[in-house]
C-alpha cells in the first residue's frame, strides 16, 4: 500500500523564517507537517 506504514518524525526547524505547517491529511488518515512555504504550496497543488 504506502511505503512507509508510520510517519516520520523530524524536529522543527529552530532557524529564523522557517514556516511551519500543519494539517489533518484525510488520505493518509494522519496529521501532516511541512516546514517551508514551497512545501506547503506543493501539498496545496497536489
Amino acid at each position: 500500500m504506502y511505503r512507509y506504514e508510520e510517519p516520520i518524525f523530524r524536529l522543527r526547524s529552530s532557524s529564523y523564517g522557517s514556516n511551519y505547517w500543519v494539517f489533518h491529511s484525510r488520505k493518509l488518515r494522519r496529521r501532516v507537517a511541512v516546514f517551508s512555504n514551497l512545501e506547503y504550496e506543493n501539498i496545496l497543488t497536489l
